[in-house]
C-alpha cells in the first residue's frame, strides 16, 4: 500500500500587474522579479502558516494559507522597490499578536542613493486588529548589499541578511544592534542559499555545532568550482564558519538547487541533469558530501530543450529525499507542471499539471520566471513574466504583464522508504530520457530491431505495418527454435511491446495483444495502470475477455470496474428496448454480454475480502446490483434443474452454460456481503433476493442429501483413490525397471565391440 502523496488542485493567492521599472534592466529583468513569496511556519496562529508577498512598485501583503485571506498589508507607493523577498516573524505578546517585517529596499523616495540595496527597513504589524494605517518603521544600513532574508525561530527577534558575496549579518528587532561577518568567498557569487533550524539538521554531527540557532547553507561557485560552504549563526556572537566542502561536478551552468534538512542536496542543470548528493557528520567535528542517488536526466521540460528557457524551472525540498519540481513543457501547448520526486529512488510520486494563466501573455518573447517557497503544507509558486527581449516594439510593455502567486496543497510521507517506491519505476518515464542503447543491450539485436520497427510504425498510425512486423519477427524465431515461446516472449521484450502498441491517445493492435494473451506472457503491471484500464480505454473487449482467461494478476478493483462498464451497457439496452420509438442509444456493439462477462468474472480466481471492498468501491448504485443478482438468480435457476450443478462450464463460443456452483455461490456471497445494507433500502430487490433464497434452499437440500451417501460410498471412494495411486506407483517403478535393463544391455554391447586393459563383469542372482 503506498503511502499519501498528493498534489492537489492549486488556487491563486495574489496577483499583481509588473511594474514599469521591473524588466528595463539591461538583461530584460531577468535578475529581478516583479514579485517574491516567502513563508513563516512558526507559532502564527494560522495551522498552514502565513504568506508574505512582496511586489515591486506595490508593498508588502501578508496571506493567511488556512482561509486564502490578507491578514495585513502595507503599501509603500509605486516608487519603492525591493532588493530581496521580505520575511515575516511572528511575536505573540499577551493577547496581542504582532508580526515583524524585514524588508531590504533597493530604492525608495524616502532613500538616499548611498544607502541603496544595503537599508532595511523594520516594522510591525497587528494580525487581529489590523487597521492598514502606516507603523513606524525602524532603519538599519549594513556595510553589505542585501540579497537575501532570513527569519528563524532559533533567532528569536532577530533575522539574518545575507549579500549577493556571501557577506552576513545578524540584525535585531529593534535595528539596535547587528553582528556582521565579512565575505569568506573570495569574490565569488552566491548561487543560492538555504536557512535551517539547528535542531533539525540531522546531517550535523551533535560536536560539531551547538544544538541552537540556525545553519546557512551557501552554493555558490568559485575557481570554476562549485562550493558549499555551512555557516552557523545565533544570538551571542558573530556568524562562524563550520566547512567548507566541494562538488566534484560542472559548474558553468547550474539551474536551482534543493537541500532538505536531513541534509539531501539536489543540483538540477540546464541541459537537464539532475544530480544528488547527502551531507553527513563525518566524524565529531567535521562534515562530509557523498553522491546521494543515480543522476536522472529530464526532457519535455522547456529548460532542457531551449537555453532561452532557463528561468522557467524551481526546485524545492519537501523533507528527506522528496522535491517538487515546478516547469514548463516543451512543445507548442505549454503547461506548468508540477512534478513531486523521490530523488532517492529515481521515481515520480505525484504530478498535477494546470494550464499558463490567461494573465501572462503568451508570445514568445515573454518568458516566465518560475519560483517555490515552503510553507508547511502549501508550497507557494511565484509565476512572473518578463520581456526576454526588448527589441521588438510590437512586444506588450512591462505593464501589462500581470505576476500570480498560486498555493499548491500537498502531501508526502515525513521519510522516504523503499516500500512507498516500489512499483513506481514507469510513472516518471515521460519526464526522464533514457538511454538510446539500453533496449539493445538488455534486449539483444533482434528483438531490438523488431522492437524499433513496431515503435516506428506505431509512431506513424501505421497499425499493418506493426502487425507485419511483430509476426514477422515470430516466424523467424518459430523457424529457428521450438521453444520461442519461451526463450523469446521475455518479461522485458514484453513489457517494451505492450507499451509500444498500447499508446495513450493512439490506436492500438489488437492482435499483437490478443497473441500475447494466448502465449501467457502478459502480466497486468507490465502496464501503468493496469492492463484491463489500458484495453477498456481503447475498447478492446476482446482482448479483455482473453485476459480475464489468460492472465493471472488482474486486480478485483480492475475487473469489478470493467463489470460495472457492461453492466451499464446492458441497462442502455434494456431501457432502448423498452423505448416506443426503438431508438438506440449505445452505438458501442463489440461489448459483450452481461452473462458472458459475468461468467468469466465469476471464475476468475478472487480474494473474497478485495473482492468485496471493490464491489463496494463500483459498485455504488442498487440497481446496477440488481442487474447482477437477476443473472446470477437466472444461473442457479438453471443449476436446479441439471443433474451435476458443480460441472465446469465450457468456456467455447460464449459460454454455453451457468458457471461452476461453488465459484457462483462465492462470488454471489461476496456480492450480497458487500451492498446487502443498501439492498435492504431497494424495494425492487427484495424480489430478487427472494427467488435466490428459495434456489439456494433446493441446492442446500440436494446437498444435505447427498451428504447421507457419505457414510457408505467414503469406503469405495478410498479404495479407488488408491488404486489410482497403486497403478500410478507401478508404471513408475516399470518405467525405472525398463530403463535399468535397457542400461545394462547397451553396456554389453560396448563391451563386446572392445576389450580393454581392465574388465568389470557383474553377476546378478
Amino acid at each position: 500500500m503506498f503511502a499519501n502523496t498528493s498534489i492537489s488542485e492549486p488556487f491563486v493567492l495574489a496577483s499583481y500587474g509588473n511594474s514599469s521599472a521591473t524588466g528595463s534592466s539591461k538583461d530584460g529583468g531577468q535578475n529581478q522579479s516583479a514579485v517574491y513569496a516567502t513563508s513563516y511556519a512558526g507559532s502564527s496562529g494560522s495551522s498552514d502558516g502565513l504568506a508574505t508577498v512582496t511586489a515591486q512598485g506595490d508593498g508588502i501583503h501578508i496571506f493567511d494559507l488556512s482561509t486564502s485571506n490578507p491578514v495585513a498589508s502595507q503599501t509603500l507607493g509605486p516608487s519603492t522597490f525591493f532588493a530581496s523577498p521580505a520575511v515575516t516573524q511572528v511575536v505573540s505578546e499577551e493577547s496581542k499578536k504582532n508580526c515583524t517585517i524585514y524588508a531590504a529596499i533597493q530604492t525608495s523616495s524616502d532613500l538616499s542613493q548611498d544607502s541603496s540595496g544595503r537599508c532595511i527597513w523594520i516594522w510591525e504589524e497587528d494580525l487581529i486588529n489590523s487597521t492598514g494605517s502606516s507603523r513606524k518603521k525602524q532603519e538599519i544600513t549594513l556595510p553589505h548589499s542585501v540579497a537575501q532574508l532570513y527569519v528563524s525561530d532559533e533567532l528569536q527577534e532577530q533575522a539574518i541578511a545575507l549579500s549577493p558575496e556571501g557577506a552576513m549579518s545578524i540584525i535585531s528587532r529593534d535595528g539596535s544592534s547587528t553582528k556582521t561577518r565579512v565575505s569568506p568567498l573570495g569574490g565569488a557569487k552566491v548561487f543560492k542559499s538555504f536557512c535551517l533550524s539547528r535542531r533539525a539538521c540531522t546531517f550535523l554531527g551533535s560536536h560539531v555545532l551547538p544544538s541552537n540557532g540556525a545553519v546557512v547553507i551557501l552554493v555558490y561557485v568559485r575557481n570554476s568550482k562549485l562550493q558549499v560552504s555551512i555557516i552557523h549563526c545565533n544570538d551571542q556572537k558573530v556568524p562562524t564558519e563550520v566547512g567548507t566542502l566541494d562538488i566534484a561536478i560542472e559548474s558553468e551552468k547550474v539551474l536551482d538547487v534543493s537541500l532538505s534538512d536531513s541534509g539531501f542536496m539536489t543540483i538540477l542543470f540546464q541541459n537537464g541533469s539532475w544530480y544528488s548528493y547527502k551531507l553527513d557528520a563525518a566524524d565529531a567535528i567535521s562534515v562530509s558530501m557523498s553522491p546521494g542517488a543515480e543522476k536522472l536526466q529530464l526532457t519535455s521540460l522547456s529548460f532542457a530543450i531551449s537555453a532561452n528557457t532557463t528561468s522557467e524551472a524551481s526546485l524545492l525540498s519537501l523533507g528527506s529525499s522528496h522535491v517538487l519540481l515546478a516547469g514548463i513543457t516543451a512543445g507548442s501547448t505549454r503547461e506548468i507542471v508540477l512534478l513531486l520526486w523521490d530523488v532517492q529512488y529515481s521515481v515520480l510520486l505525484a504530478s498535477h499539471s494546470l494550464p499558463i494563466p490567461s494573465t501572462i501573455s503568451q508570445s514568445k518573447d515573454v518568458a516566465i520566471r518560475l519560483k517555490l517557497s515552503l510553507a508547511k503544507s502549501h508550497a507557494l509558486l511565484v509565476l512572473s513574466p518578463y520581456l526576454a527581449s526588448t527589441t521588438r516594439k510590437s512586444l506588450p510593455g512591462p505593464s501589462t504583464l500581470r505576476s500570480s502567486v498560486l498555493g499548491i496543497p500537498f502531501t508526502v510521507p515525513t521519510a522516504s522508504t523503499i516500500a512507498n517506491a516500489m512499483g513506481r519505476g514507469a510513472s516518471g518515464d515521460q519526464w526522464l530520457k533514457r538511454p538510446l542503447l539500453d533496449d539493445g543491450a538488455e534486449l539483444g539485436d533482434a528483438r531490438f530491431q523488431a522492437l524499433e520497427s513496431i515503435r516506428s510504425a506505431m509512431e506513424k498510425g501505421q497499425l499493418k505495418a506493426a502487425n507485419d512486423a511483430f509476426f514477422g519477427w515470430i516466424d523467424k524465431q518459430k523457424a529457428s527454435s521450438e521453444t520461442y515461446d519461451n526463450e523469446a516472449l521475455s518479461h522485458q521484450f514484453v513489457q517494451r511491446i505492450l507499451s509500444a502498441v498500447l499508446q495513450p491517445s493512439k490506436p492500438h493492435s489488437s492482435e499483437v495483444v490478443q497473441y500475447l494473451l494466448q502465449s501467457r506472457s502478459i502480466s497486468s503491471n507490465m502496464v501503468e495502470g493496469g492492463l484491463l484500464s489500458a484495453l477498456r480505454s481503447k475498447a478492446d473487449w476482446g482482448s479483455i475477455e482473453m485476459a480475464l482467461q489468460n492472465v493471472v494478476d488482474l486486480s478485483e478493483a480492475e475487473i469489478m470496474s470493467c463489470l460495472k462498464s457492461v453492466v451499464g451497457h446492458h441497462q442502455r439496452q434494456l431501457q432502448s428496448s423498452q423505448d416506443s420509438e426503438g431508438m438506440e442509444v449505445d452505438s458501442t456493439h463489440d461489448i459483450p454480454s452481461l452473462p458472458t462477462f459475468l461468467a468469466l468474472c465469476i471464475q476468475y480466481p478472487i480474494t473474497p475480502s478485495t473482492l468485496r471492498v471493490a464491489i463496494r468501491e463500483h459498485f455504488t448504485d442498487e440497481d446496477t446490483v440488481c442487474c447482477v443478482l437477476e443473472a446470477i438468480q437466472a444461473w442457479l435457476s438453471q443449476l436446479n434443474q441439471t443433474d451435476d450443478p458443480f460441472k465446469n462450464s465450457s468456456l467455447q463460443n460464449g459460454l454455453l452454460g451457468p458457471p461452476p456452483l461453488d465459484k457462483l455461490i462465492l462470488f454471489l456471497q461476496c456480492t450480497i456481503d458487500a451492498t446487502f445494507v443498501k439492498l435492504l433500502q431497494h424495494r425492487p430487490a427484495h424480489r430478487i433476493l427472494q427467488d435466490i433464497m428459495s434456489d439456494i434452499e433446493t441446492e442446500v437440500a440436494f446437498v444435505d442429501q447427498l451428504g447421507t451417501l457419505r457414510g457408505p460410498l467414503e469406503v469405495f471412494a478410498k479404495a479407488e483413490a488408491k488404486a489410482a495411486k497403486d497403478a500410478q506407483e507401478s508404471k513408475s517403478k516399470k518405467t525405472s525397471q525398463t530403463e535399468w535393463m535397457q542400461k545394462r544391455k547397451r553396456a554389453h554391447e560396448q563391451v563386446g565391440m572392445a576389450v580393454g586393459l581392465y574388465r568389470l563383469e557383474e553377476l546378478v542372482i
